[in-house]
């Protein structure tokens, strides 16, 4: 089964053409870290990301990767997360890395000042690359 991906919207990289600059991301081309946000790279894998969620017991953020996010949103988003993953103890290993990396990066998406998107998807293939 091919999963929801999504972006930072618009993605900081190529505003002006998204999708142009989705596929040709030096981040992830060259394993390198994001110019613009100082992540690994920016795309979310909704379905692992929800499966992180689930595992931390934070299936109730899930909204945070189900639907479009405006740059309100997003702040709403990060502040969130951010409130919840203070109260989850223990050792979860992936998941707890996997959620950690969308703070960052819901944070640094606000700051850019854009929301989240699967909208770019549609128009890419994605099944192996992204």
């Amino acid at each position: 089964m091919e999963q929801q991906l999504i972006w930072p919207d618009p993605v900081p990289c190529l505003p002006e053409n998204p999708v142009q600059g989705i596929r040709r991301c030096v981040a992830r081309e060259k394993n390198i870290e994001c110019p613009w946000l100082h992540v690994a790279y920016c795309g979310i894998r909704a379905e692992d990301m929800g499966d992180a969620l689930d595992a931390l017991g934070l299936g109730e953020l899930s909204w945070i990767i189900e639907d479009d996010l405006g740059p309100d949103d997003v702040a709403e988003a990060a502040r969130a997360l951010r409130e919840a993953l203070g109260g989850v103890g223990g050792r979860h290993g992936d998941a707890m890395g996997a959620v950690r990396w969308l703070a960052v990066l819901l944070a640094r998406v606000h700051e850019y000042r854009a929301g989240l998107s699967g909208r770019f998807a549609e128009r890419l293939d994605t099944r192996d690359r992204y």
